[in-house]
């Protein structure tokens, strides 16, 4: 006779961090599309850059200084991802740091959102999209659930 050994089930999530949850995975995967649509600019720009005179010195100063703008915005893409990947997975323990590494995160978030609007490297449509997804999840991370959630030891 086998005996078969119960699965582990995590513990049921509140509606709104739920809802955190899975905003959380949907902006994280939004962020790495972001990444990678920043290296291929970077990377188009780049090529364009090198078909600019060298003979103009401002020209081709000017047309290099785009390509490492966006190569560095992708780069500081990668820790709001990893940042973001780890808060999803970690909200059924109830740690407190994983909700201030979720602001922290979102803060980042926003950041890079107003860096990219007005250096004019969004495109609108998107930029909207990921801005109101961004919205949404730090005012969820203020709702009354959320905050009990996290910050006491009843209920848990």
């Amino acid at each position: 006779m086998t005996q078969t050994t119960p699965k582990r089930t995590r513990p049921e999530l509140p509606r709104l961090v739920e809802q955190i949850r899975a905003l959380l995975v949907f902006q994280r995967y939004l962020t790495v599309l972001a990444i990678l649509a920043a290296l291929i600019a970077a990377a188009l720009a780049e090529n364009l850059a090198d078909q600019t005179s060298p003979f103009n010195p401002r020209a081709w100063d000017a047309a290099h200084r785009i390509p490492m703008r966006l190569f560095a915005v992708s780069i500081g893409l990668v820790p709001v991802a990893i940042a973001l990947a780890v808060c999803g997975k970690l909200l059924w323990r109830h740690w407190t740091w994983v909700y201030l590494l979720l602001l922290l995160a979102q803060a980042a978030v926003v950041g890079v959102i107003v860096l990219a609007v007005t250096t004019g490297y969004a495109a609108i449509i998107p930029a909207i999209l990921y801005s109101v997804l961004t919205v949404w999840i730090i005012v969820d991370l203020f709702l009354p659930e959320v905050l009990r959630f996290f910050w006491t030891r009843t209920g848990r």
